[in-house]
């Protein structure tokens, strides 16, 4: 088994953040999660950056934290392993069994401590998530500026880190294109790719995107704006 579940820990499995990086908060690893509340039981998405290239991560969840003073609900499980840039994104993780509540998603080196951490709240079953919480909001921005041999588009899709997005760009007068990427730790991902022949302003288009991180998905539109200075 990959992961490890303990109810009623009293002594933490990491070593505390090392002076150098606590005396400088630029240098520490940042941890972003998704969605920012979950139902009991539920997984959470685990991205972040900062973090020493190549290493293998541990990721832990505890609630309400990992404090040696109060029992937790925990689990432990080996994370993924940081990117040339030092940074990953959309890790799924397990979350542990609790009535409610905040929790904390620490990362760290396997036996080194913890490098960095976020926290999330959990929502009874019988209330409402928040709607960015229960679907995968997205914002899509596209802009076209003229080139000497056609029209560039350049499209920005924003959702949640480690996301994939399909982008579809379509209008009466071009050839739809379809384009895949994958969202980085921000959750921000952008294309560009030659629209059309011809004059910025004859030219219709507009750009679908949609996006799907484990079974949560998302869906948003836009039309594409002139840069100044295209013609």
């Amino acid at each position: 088994m990959r992961w490890i579940l303990a109810a009623l820990m009293t002594t933490p499995l990491f070593w505390p953040m090392s002076d150098a990086r606590a005396a400088n908060p630029a240098s520490q690893p940042q941890v972003i999660l998704r969605p920012s509340a979950i139902h009991v039981g539920g997984s959470i998405f685990v991205s972040g950056r900062r973090f020493v290239a190549g290493q293998r991560l541990v990721m832990q969840a505890a609630c309400p934290t990992l404090n040696p003073q109060h029992p937790a609900a925990m689990i432990v499980r080996q994370g993924p392993r940081v990117n040339a840039r030092g940074a990953f994104a959309g890790f799924r993780l397990k979350t542990p069994i609790t009535t409610g509540g905040h929790c904390t998603v620490y990362a760290g080196e396997s036996r080194l401590g913890v490098l960095g951490d976020a926290v999330y709240r959990v929502v009874p079953s019988s209330q409402k998530l928040p709607l960015c919480s229960k679907i995968m909001c997205m914002h899509v921005r596209a802009f076209l500026i003229r080139l000497k041999n056609g029209t560039q588009g350049t499209v920005v899709v924003t959702a949640w880190p480690g996301a994939r997005a399909r982008i579809v760009i379509s209008g009466p007068s071009i050839k739809t294109k379809v384009r895949n990427v994958r969202l980085n730790w921000r959750g921000i991902a952008q294309k560009r790719l030659r629209v059309a022949l011809g004059v910025i302003k004859s030219i219709k288009a507009q750009v679908a995107v949609t996006a799907h991180l484990g079974k949560v998905r998302g869906s948003a539109h836009a039309k594409f704006a002139v840069i100044p200075g295209g013609r």
